[in-house]
């Protein structure tokens, strides 16, 4: 098993919980779920909690992460694990 490529956060902080981070954080688990080219973890605070759910995909921070939103940008890193 080799190390994941890519890396997607999931803020883990209060505010973030308060918004749903927790059904974010097993979502992404799921959709990654079989692709050892992704490791899908939690995190503490960002300090963007006005701005959350925050979501770090391969160090770009989302903000205001929704379903649709997270399982669009997933599909797409599952595009170019499959593609590589």
């Amino acid at each position: 098993m080799g190390a994941a490529r890519h890396v997607v956060r999931v803020c883990k902080g209060l505010s973030c919980q308060g918004r749903f981070a927790d059904d974010l954080y097993e979502l992404a688990k799921e959709r990654a779920d079989g692709f050892e080219a992704i490791a899908v973890e939690s995190c503490t605070c960002q300090n963007q909690c006005e701005s959350g759910p925050n979501v770090i995909i391969d160090r770009v921070i989302y903000h205001e992460m929704a379903t649709d939103r997270i399982t669009e940008l997933l599909d797409n890193l599952l595009d170019k694990c499959r593609s590589a």
